[in-house]
């Protein structure tokens, strides 16, 4: 389900606004989403960050990478 006020379909064209948010959710009718162990990690700013695990269950997709907006991670 998924909520909309308006900020997701113009209501009086019936375009996405987003049409890779479209494309996700078409996608999900036919194929089942990946998923991971969680969705958070937390990394206190009073300790280093040390590595974390998180399981991935792909369900026959590909994991293409990990990004925070348009930015990947930097090692280290």
């Amino acid at each position: 389900m998924l909520w909309d006020a308006g900020q997701f379909l113009n209501r009086t064209t019936l375009q996405w606004r987003d049409p890779e948010l479209f494309a996700q959710i078409k996608s999900s009718w036919t194929t089942r989403s990946g998923t991971a162990s969680s969705d958070l990690v937390f990394l206190p700013k009073s300790s280093p960050i040390t590595g974390r695990t998180l399981m991935l269950n792909p369900n026959s997709t590909d994991f293409q990478g990990l990004r925070h907006g348009s930015r990947s991670p930097t090692r280290g």
